[in-house]
């Protein structure tokens, strides 16, 4: 296991909430292992009064990023929740909020983190009759909610009718 600069990949200066925090939520990497996740799925942020940290929920079959999740850390407490487009400039959807010093935070982002980097996503897939084109969208089963279509309009391609087959992608059984 790595030390907690290189799972974050940091590369800017940290103030001592900020290390503290992040060297109270790396105590909890070898769990996160354990659900398949790897440090190239982090990445943290540095800014004077906030760090934002980013966890991408892959599909490592298809090469997609299914989910971004948040974390935003301010010496106080830490905002954690879906991020907005997948580009870490804010919040989409409800955030959840918690109020601690920094190790308490850590233990409260690992439960967060827990709870939605295992919620299942399924890719639910459309064949052509002649199997001359095909189409595909991410969704959370225990919601519903659409995370994204296949091509780059990221939209349905017109009335497409029930799934022709539907595949668990996250989180993948062990083997």
């Amino acid at each position: 296991m790595t030390n907690f600069i290189d799972w974050f990949e940091i590369h800017d200066e940290l103030t001592l909430e900020q290390q503290g925090f992040l060297e109270a939520l790396f105590l909890h990497a070898p769990e996160w292992e354990s659900w398949g996740m790897k440090d190239v799925d982090t990445l943290a942020f540095p800014f004077p009064h906030v760090l934002t940290i980013g966890f991408s929920v892959p599909d490592y079959i298809h090469k997609v990023c299914l989910r971004d999740l948040r974390v935003d850390f301010d010496a106080q407490g830490v905002r954690c929740g879906e991020d907005n487009r997948n580009y870490l400039e804010g919040f989409k959807g409800p955030i959840e909020t918690f109020v601690g010093s920094p190790s308490e935070c850590a233990g409260f982002v690992s439960q967060w983190l827990q709870r939605e980097w295992l919620r299942p996503v399924d890719l639910h897939e459309w064949q052509g009759e002649n199997s001359d084109w095909r189409h595909q969208q991410y969704v959370l089963p225990d919601t519903g909610q659409g995370l994204c279509w296949s091509g780059w309009k990221n939209v349905p391609e017109g009335d497409l009718g029930p799934p022709h087959r539907v595949v668990r992608v996250h989180p993948l059984p062990k083997p």
